[in-house]
């Protein structure tokens, strides 16, 4: 084989092997950048500390520079000793009868003026009532003037507060109490519903009973002067064959609005939220916990409830008022052992192997090219022989 044939194929096999050297150095060059990739999402957090203002008003010491000047005037003469005593005594009674501040605490009463407190966004005006209880039953008259000046206050602070108007009517001296009679004026419930934020909350040991504005507008519609809200509970012989069945032994509770002799059941668009007391059984989970209603004919509807197992309470929403039974359903629990195991690092490999140079298909390709390059020089060289 002649040098120049030599040659010829050492630099066929340099070429191949500089462009598969440069195959390793590619590859590294794409794993690097893409692990260096999330050091450039750190950013500089570091901000200048606002300044903090010099709170040093030194300038007010200076009213205390006033008080020597004006002690020097009361020098008394040196010709005449004996009237001087008797002339100074005089200005200082008359200085001290300043009442001036004993007048200020009579404007301290203020405090009564003070803007409800702001909870959540609402403005929440609130007014105990002692309850009278009788027959287990705890009642409560509200009178128009109370709630007249609840409502007048919540509103007067919607605007300073810029907060949704909630009065709040708590029933205190309720203890032993199992079911609850609150009379409502119906005028003030009207001017209350004008806010579309608003709302009227009865609390009790009973029950909590939340009305929104909607709700209050509804009643006030149907109402005449006076509503009498009742919850209790409904015993056995309450209750007909058909909702017997239907609720068993679970708790049942009778929640009624009533004006006069009529019935004001439904709240049209308005909403009720009502929360009840009630401690799970040892088998029952929280998650299970569900209010009912119960119809004449036993047909039971769900209605959105919770449950809060730290004040062992039950909430639920409703439009209109009816009998309640507080039911339970085991939450079901979906059986995942009988499913294929999805295997996670296949979204990983795909994505390794899409972001990886393609090492095989091009080494291929350099000894296919080493190949036919010996060839072609192996060829012409022995034409030329």
């Amino acid at each position: 084989m002649s040098n120049n044939l030599k040659r010829k194929l050492l630099g066929a096999v340099l070429a191949v092997a500089v462009l598969a050297g440069t195959i390793p150095f590619y590859t590294f060059a794409q794993s690097g950048t893409a692990a260096d990739t999330p050091s450039l999402l750190t950013t500089d957090t570091d901000t200048d500390p606002t300044p903090t203002p010099s709170s040093t008003p030194a300038p007010t010491s200076t009213p205390g520079k006033n008080t020597p000047s004006d002690t020097k005037p009361s020098k008394p003469d040196d010709d005449d000793d004996t009237p001087a005593p008797v002339a100074t005594p005089a200005p200082t009674p008359v200085a001290t009868p300043t009442p001036a501040p004993a007048r200020r605490p009579a404007a301290t009463p203020a405090p009564s003026a003070t803007p409800a407190p702001v909870v959540n966004g609402q403005v929440v005006v609130n007014t105990e009532i002692g309850a009278v209880v009788s027959d287990n039953k705890a009642s409560v008259v509200v009178s128009s003037a109370a709630l007249a000046q609840s409502v007048e206050k919540a509103i007067a602070d919607v605007a300073t507060n810029n907060a949704a108007p909630v009065v709040e009517i708590s029933m205190i001296d309720t203890e032993g109490a199992q079911a609850i009679d609150v009379t409502l004026p119906v005028d003030s419930l009207s001017t209350l519903s004008e806010n579309a934020d608003a709302k009227l909350v009865l609390t009790s040991d009973v029950a909590q009973v939340s009305f929104d504005a909607a709700a209050l507008a509804a009643i006030a519609g149907q109402a005449d002067d006076e509503v009498v809200l009742s919850v209790a509970p409904v015993e056995a012989d309450g209750l007909n064959d058909a909702q017997k069945t239907a609720v068993g032994d679970r708790p049942v509770f009778d929640l009624s609005l009533q004006s006069g002799d009529a019935l004001v059941s439904d709240f049209q668009s308005g909403k009720v939220t009502v929360t009840l007391p009630y401690t799970l059984a040892d088998a029952e989970e929280a998650e299970g916990v569900v209010v009912l209603y119960v119809d004449d004919e036993g047909t039971t509807t769900p209605c959105t409830t919770s449950y809060d197992a730290q004040a062992k309470q039950v909430t639920f929403e409703t439009t209109h008022f009816s009998k309640y039974v507080i039911g339970y359903e085991a939450p079901v629990v979906e059986d995942v052992s009988t499913q294929p195991a999805q295997d996670v690092s296949a979204p990983a490999e795909a994505e390794t192997q899409t972001a990886s140079f393609p090492v095989i298909p091009v080494v291929a390709v350099c000894v296919v090219v080493l190949a036919l390059v010996i060839f072609f020089v192996v060829k012409r060289s022995a034409g030329r022989n």
